[in-house]
């Protein structure tokens, strides 16, 4: 397993998901150099984010609005430019943030739960501090769609954050939490 039990006298704590390891071996099958494999994922992943991002804001709130957003993620990003494309967990919850703030204006319910709940749970399994992150997502939810589409959306989260645990055995829930 990825996480060991308590017991293990090399037991560390580690804020990193399933998620994040899963990510990472697929760009590491690819690309075989780990540094530059995560750097590449950092990267794809940042990309991705705000053309999706770009893309869905647009439709929601027109390409003048959607630009000023792109705008200022992108100097934001810049300030910390070395976790965004880093080999880090951050650029990929970055991605997963800005995918799930894009989800969030999806204008179709089903569709807008679903992505934002994938990419929460994706976010938060890549490192559980991710959870901050999502808090002004939730808001957004709350004033725009009620709350109990965010309470839904929210659960769904939580089965989504859940099901790696569940599916593979290289990942101990109870291992984990006792790291956390």
């Amino acid at each position: 397993p990825i996480y060991s039990p308590v017991d293990n006298p090399d037991l560390a704590n580690t804020w990193y998901g399933p998620v994040l390891f899963l990510v990472n071996a697929v760009f590491l099958f690819i690309i075989p150099d780990p540094m530059l494999a995560t750097k590449i994922r950092g990267v794809v992943g940042l990309v991705a984010g705000i053309l999706f991002f770009f893309y869905v804001g647009r439709k929601r709130y027109g390409e003048s609005l959607s630009l000023a957003a792109v705008g200022y993620i992108l100097m934001s990003l810049f300030i910390s430019c070395f976790f965004a494309l880093g080999n880090r967990a951050d650029s990929l919850i970055i991605c997963l943030t800005l995918c799930a703030a894009g989800g969030a204006m999806i204008r179709r319910d089903r569709t807008a739960m679903l992505v934002t709940a994938i990419c929460m749970a994706g976010a938060v399994n890549s490192k559980i501090t991710a959870a901050a992150y999502m808090l002004p997502i939730a808001a957004y939810l709350l004033e725009m769609r009620g709350w109990k589409f965010t309470i839904r959306t929210v659960a769904l989260s939580i089965g989504f954050f859940l099901l790696p645990f569940l599916v593979y055995p290289l990942f101990p829930l109870n291992h984990y939490l006792n790291y956390v």
